[in-house]
């Protein structure tokens, strides 16, 4: 279980770095990082909702 965890921080944090770097256009801080923003897909992955 803890493993999943790790995961889903771990891609949580990828995907805030890469709106932070400005992934494809321009950079973009999110502001309001909480866990009702934060969507699991169906094997855990995580994604930021923005």
């Amino acid at each position: 279980i803890w493993e999943r965890r790790i995961k889903i921080a771990i891609d949580i944090a990828r995907a805030l770095e890469f709106l932070h770097l400005g992934g494809v256009t321009q950079s973009v801080i999110h502001g309001d990082v909480k866990s009702s923003n934060i969507l699991l897909s169906e094997d855990f992955g995580a994604r930021v909702n923005i």
